[in-house]
Formats: structure tokens, sequence, C-alpha cells
């Protein structure tokens, strides 16, 4: 797989509890173990939010997925209402401007370098999110935006989402194993990236950490929505006729 520049966008606003919140930490450990995370591959940089936006770490901090657990074992949830929008706005000009590798107009230029933001959210913003998903799809930035709760409302996740409209927003229906959804979220994150020959990584302190292999592989993409991922196309569009 071709090197990414990996965004994890987590809420932790007032409408997420504590257990909650650590579970949505645990999807993102979960989804790095299955990239190859170093310095020449995979970058990751996690955000959360809640009324401010808290970088936890860049895409030049962490190059293996030990460090990576290690960091979000010590992060503290935020507190207030939920402003996605602002945290958007950070991703692009606190994240991937100030520590992204290039591209250019959405293109794969040089390293062949992919931007893809995974946005976990539970309630609805109280600023708008639509312009900021906007300027980071402008930015060559894929987003998947992933419902935590019931709740989550279907609408700004698809405005959020990057097109065709609502295939890349998903609600999130199983939180807990055996049917965890970090294998079917990092599939889709992985949809369009492209497959290139790399030189393997040697094992050590920037090599990859293997899969518990407690996730079953491909629970919904290949399947019927049974399982722990429910894309909100099918939601929003099965009952739909046909004319």
């Amino acid at each position: 797989m071709s090197p990414v520049d990996l965004v994890f966008l987590v809420e932790g606003s007032d409408m997420v509890n504590e257990t909650l919140f650590r579970i949505m930490l645990d999807i993102v450990k979960d989804i790095c173990s299955r990239f190859p995370v170093s310095v020449s591959g995979t970058h990751v940089a996690v955000v959360i939010y809640g009324a401010n936006t808290q970088i936890e770490f860049n895409l030049k901090d962490q190059y293996n997925n030990r460090k990576i657990n290690e960091a979000l074992a010590s992060v503290q949830k935020p507190s207030g209402v939920s402003l996605a929008g602002k945290a958007l706005k950070a991703v692009k000009n606190n994240v991937y401007d100030t520590s992204g590798r290039n591209i250019e107009s959405g293109r794969t230029l040089g390293s062949g370098v992919s931007r893809v933001l995974l946005h976990i959210m539970c309630s609805k913003s109280l600023d708008d999110v639509s312009q900021p998903a906007r300027v980071l799809k402008e930015a060559g930035v894929k987003i998947v935006a992933a419902g935590a709760c019931p709740e989550s409302n279907k609408v700004e996740l698809c405005n959020i989402g990057s097109p065709p409209l609502c295939n890349n927003s998903v609600i999130i229906r199983i939180l807990k194993p055996p049917a965890t959804p970090g294998q079917e979220l990092a599939d889709k994150l992985k949809e369009g990236i492209p497959v290139q020959n790399v030189t393997k990584e040697p094992t050590g302190e920037n090599a990859t950490e293997p899969s518990t292999g407690l996730i079953q592989p491909n629970m919904f993409w290949n399947g019927p929505p049974m399982e722990a991922v429910l894309p909100l196309f099918h939601l929003l569009f099965q009952f739909i006729p046909k004319l």
C-alpha cells in the first residue's frame, strides 16, 4: 500500500461518556494495527474535540503502533458542546498543512501520499461542518464520517463524508467484541489508496504490531448490513421507490 497520512478526529463532548470515549480510542488502535505504520509508510495523527480541539499527536510524532497505543492510553476526554466544524478546521490548518506530506489538487504526487481522515462522532455539531469539510476534500483529503451513537445526525455525517453522497458515511452498530468495527472501517479507509511494491520494514522500533485476531475480516463490505458498520447510503436510500 502507498504511504498514507491518516488522521483520526474523535468527539469527546459532554454527549459522549467516558466509556464510549475509551471505546472510540480502542477502535482507533485497532484500525492503526491494520495499516503499515512506519517512517516511510502510514503516518498517524489523533485529534480530539468537544468545545475545544486538542491535537494529541501529529503526523510526524509517532511511527509505530506501540508508541501510538501508549499515547492513546494517556488521552484525557475533553468536555463541553460539540464544535466539529472548529475541529475540522484544526485538522486542515494544524495537522495536514503543518505536518502532512506533499500532495497537490487532490492528486498524489512525488511520494505518492494519500490523505485520509476518519471522523468518529456522536452528537450534532453546534457549528457548521459543511464548509470546513469541503475545504478538506478540496485539499485532497478523503473523509469517512462514522456515527458512534444511535442518535448521530445522519444528514451531518453525509455532509462531512466524501462523495459519492453518503457512501463514505456510516453508522457504527456494534462497538464491542467480537464484532468490532475496526476491520470494516480500515477497509473503507483503504478504498482508493494505490497499491505499490514497498521494501519490507525491518522488525523493531518501526515495525507494526500484529493484529490480535479478535476481529473477523470482511464483516460487511462483501455481505449484508448485519454486522458492526452500516453504510448510510443503504440506510437512507433503501426505502426510496424506483421511478
